[in-house]
């Protein structure tokens, strides 16, 4: 079953999604603002997701788990974000950092990136024809 609807995306509202009546009512939807969910036809809940909080100082990143990187690729892998007990969602600028291309021989790239709780996507390049392993903690 395929179902079409028109979406517009904009920069310019102050609020990380904007659902219309008019798909609300489409697909039968219910939102229950005491709870941040909305339920579906089919009586599946979804929950909001939390608001962000901004990152206000520099954090180092560690490695989730133990990851290999084949030779020639790129790939993302888990960062952790070392803050304990994580209730809400983190969002920041990731910036490389220079021990890893300097033991490694890894390329961590920029971006601005948003956790869910303490883990944040970090994108990794390995320019080698070799694996590169990163250690969990690393």
């Amino acid at each position: 079953l395929t179902k079409k609807h028109i979406f517009i995306v904009s920069d310019n509202i102050d609020c990380e999604f904007l659902m219309g009546m008019d798909l609300i009512k489409k697909y039968e939807m219910c939102i229950n603002v005491n709870d941040n969910t909305v339920i579906l036809p089919n009586k599946v809940v979804v929950p909001f997701i939390s608001k962000p909080v901004n990152i206000q100082k520099r954090m180092k990143i560690r490695c989730n788990n133990t990851v290999t990187i084949p030779g020639n690729t790129a790939l993302y892998l888990q960062g952790k974000i070392p803050i304990k007990n994580a209730k809400a969602n983190f969002e920041g600028l990731i910036e490389p950092y220079y021990k890893l291309t300097n033991n490694l021989g890894l390329v961590v790239t920029g971006s601005l990136s948003y956790s869910k709780l303490n883990i944040v996507p970090v994108h990794c390049i390995n320019p080698f024809p070799w694996d590169i392993t990163v250690h969990k903690n690393q």
